[in-house]
């Protein structure tokens, strides 16, 4: 069986909110970003726990920055964020005139 740890955050090592925030940002379901990242729905619950194998940590990380997903955080952790770049431009709303 695959040690189980509970890994530390940093940059590149998103906190349980971050990576709950980014499958809302997506739009998708738990099943939905397991199958993107090639793990079960069980095993991404327990990424998003924070209490997984690194290996299933970067299979999710990579799936997310492959939907263009990036995770920042300041130092202290006191501020973090998600963001979604997009490769095309997105088209802005026509707002109708008066």
């Amino acid at each position: 069986m695959t040690n189980v740890v509970e890994l530390s955050s940093n940059e590149t090592n998103p906190t349980s909110h971050q990576l709950r925030c980014a499958r809302a940002i997506i739009g998708m379901n738990q099943e939905q970003i397991s199958i993107q990242a090639g793990i079960s729905a069980k095993t991404l619950i327990s990424v998003e726990a924070r209490k997984c194998t690194r290996s299933s940590l970067f299979a999710v990380i990579t799936a997310y920055r492959r939907m263009g997903v990036t995770f920042e955080a300041s130092s202290d952790y006191s501020i973090q964020s998600v963001t979604r770049h997009f490769s095309e431009p997105q088209v802005e709303p026509v707002i109708p005139s008066d």
